[in-house]
């Protein structure tokens, strides 16, 4: 199975201030090989996430703060059926 999401975000919080997002995304892709029926445990899960965004944030004394923000990650993880008895 895959599954690719993708989400545009639309603003952050900063204290207690809703800052509009110039851009942002967010971008999910996983895949699982494995059982999905419940027989079995075994299966291996592999996933990658992607985010950017960027702001304009406002500061007290009315000057602004450019923030541009990038990370990626990657995740995998694989379960084994116990051995029989």
């Amino acid at each position: 199975m895959a599954f690719h999401m993708e989400v545009q975000l639309t603003a952050i919080k900063v204290g207690d201030q809703r800052v509009p997002l110039e851009s942002g995304k967010l971008v999910i892709d996983a895949t699982y090989e494995g059982c999905v029926d419940g027989s079995r445990y075994d299966g291996v899960f592999k996933g990658n996430l992607r985010l950017a965004w960027s702001a304009q944030v406002p500061e007290p004394d009315n000057t602004t703060i450019q923030i541009m923000v990038t990370a990626e990650g990657a995740m995998s993880t694989a379960r084994q059926e116990p051995p029989k008895k």
